[in-house]
């Protein structure tokens, strides 16, 4: 993802940006900060369920892996969809939440104009 670009823009907002790009800079910032955390997490769920399991075999290992692999394909559609989603409703202007990260976004930043 290029969430750090996002990351540019909160931290070089310019004096005269509108209220809603400082939120949808914002939400994109926290969206791939999220993002990023839950698939890392995803990630290691493999590596951290075979380290719970000190007598695992070498087939259940890979097994356990296979299956890890396939959840964090399914995940890498997921999180592109939802961010082609948003960059469409962002491109054509709308103003939107995103679930979790708008609350994040609420509790972290405020939006001069806006809080």
């Amino acid at each position: 993802m290029i969430w750090p670009l996002a990351a540019l823009d909160v931290l070089r907002e310019a004096p005269n940006a509108t209220i809603w790009s400082r939120l949808h800079a914002r939400q994109a910032f926290v969206f791939g900060i999220v993002a990023l955390i839950g698939y890392a997490v995803v990630l290691a769920l493999p590596l951290m369920v075979t380290s719970l399991v000190p007598a695992i075999s070498t087939g259940a290992t890979i097994a356990i892996y296979g299956v890890g692999l396939a959840i964090d394909v399914v995940l890498l559609c997921v999180l592109f969809g939802l961010a082609a989603r948003y960059y469409t409703l962002a491109k054509r202007g709308s103003l939107f939440g995103i679930p979790v990260v708008t609350t994040i976004v609420d509790r972290f930043f405020r939006v001069r104009g806006v809080h």
